[in-house]
């Protein structure tokens, strides 16, 4: 019971600048509209599109747009040419330099004596267990 109080309270607490239900609507029924001034989602949603208008009518986007329209012709051509380069790119790595990659490791970790191991690697002391 004491939880159930605290949770009235909370949602009290929560939900007091928001307003009812009969404020809200102007109508009855499933055809009831929300009022946008009383509406706290309306209103944000106003103030979304007041901020859409002042950003679409500044300078600064009406010049992104021209440059925008001025590279379209050549966005299919570059973006063609950097996914093949890439392919290339990617294919040759696997094909060359992956193997050669991996010999390299093996000949560094060769000894001269064909036993693998460090090839700077200390030798142990007379009379150690290692």
């Amino acid at each position: 019971e004491r939880w159930g109080a605290v949770r009235r309270k909370m949602a009290r607490r929560l939900f007091a600048d928001l307003p009812s239900s009969a404020e809200v609507a102007d109508g009855g029924g499933r055809r009831a509209r929300k009022n946008s001034e009383l509406w706290p989602v309306g209103a944000a949603y106003a103030k979304l599109m007041d901020v859409v208008d002042a950003v679409t009518d500044s300078e600064a986007y009406l010049r992104a747009m021209e440059i925008r329209d001025a590279v379209a012709p050549y966005r299919a051509s570059a973006w063609a040419f950097l996914s093949s380069a890439s392919w290339v790119l990617s294919t040759s790595f696997l094909v060359i330099g992956l193997p050669l990659l991996f010999e390299m490791d093996r000949e560094l970790n060769e000894t001269p004596g064909g036993a693998g191991g460090d090839v700077g690697g200390t030798e142990p002391a007379p009379g150690s267990t290692t």
